[in-house]
């Protein structure tokens, strides 16, 4: 069965997002370096995993595998960069919510990446859901809050 119209969107839009963070990345890195002899540390989570599949129903591809193949596209985009890169996981395992925290809590300022590709029933749904992860405050989540921003694209 050959990928959806709407999975060939998701993936190239996440290719442009890993281009974009590239060429950012690649300043950053440099920018980094010259002012503190020292690189960031960021902490990739690829979403789902093992007999988590991932909320995208009727999908050929799942979107566990879909949020790896992006993460480990961005780790070798940042490494190159001069980031220090860290992922919360590397193969088709589940990580627990809890897992996925302290690995990120246990590096002090880092940048955490969590790699999602919602999905919604109706046709025109769209927009970004980012997450702010604030210092450790609640149990379990780290403090994670969710914000919405609506598709401005209309």
């Amino acid at each position: 069965m050959m990928p959806t119209n709407l999975y060939r969107l998701r993936l190239f839009s996440a290719s442009l997002l890993i281009a974009f963070l590239g060429t950012f990345s690649t300043a950053q890195a440099k920018r980094v370096s010259q002012d503190s002899g020292s690189g960031t540390t960021v902490v990739i989570d690829a979403g789902h995993g093992g007999y988590d599949r991932g909320g995208i129903p009727g999908q050929t591809v799942a979107e566990k595998e879909m949020t790896l193949d992006v993460a480990q596209r961005l780790k070798k985009t940042l490494a190159a960069s001069g980031y220090r890169v860290v992922m919360t996981r590397d193969s088709d395992v589940f990580v627990p919510l809890g897992t996925r925290v302290a690995i990120a809590n246990s590096y002090s300022n880092a940048i955490f990446v969590s790699i999602h590709f919602n999905s919604a029933n109706r046709s025109g749904a769209g927009g970004a859901t980012p997450g702010l992860l604030r210092p450790a405050k609640n149990h379990g989540t780290g403090g994670a809050r969710r914000m919405r921003f609506p598709d401005q694209s209309n």
